[in-house]
C-alpha cells in the first residue's frame, strides 16, 4: 500500500512539472510519464483517473491528469 501512495505522489508531482516554465523539469516528467505509461498502461490510466477525481489535488494538477 506505502508503495501505491508512494507512485501516486510521484505522479502528483509530476504531473505539476509538466506544466513548469523550466524545459528541464518538464521534460524529466515526461519522462518520467511515459516510462510509467509504457511499463504499466492499466495502472497509469487508472492513476490518472484518481487525480483527476481528487478533490484534494490542486486544479492544476487535475486538468493535466484529464489532459493526459
Amino acid at each position: 500500500m506505502a508503495a501505491i501512495q508512494s507512485m501516486v505522489m510521484d505522479l502528483s508531482a509530476a504531473l505539476k512539472a509538466t506544466m513548469s516554465a523550466d524545459a528541464t523539469a518538464r521534460q524529466q516528467a515526461e519522462a518520467h510519464l511515459a516510462q510509467f505509461r509504457d511499463s504499466n498502461l492499466s495502472g497509469y490510466l487508472a492513476s490518472l483517473i484518481a487525480e483527476l477525481n481528487n478533490d484534494t489535488r490542486e486544479a492544476d494538477v487535475r486538468q493535466a491528469a484529464g489532459l493526459l
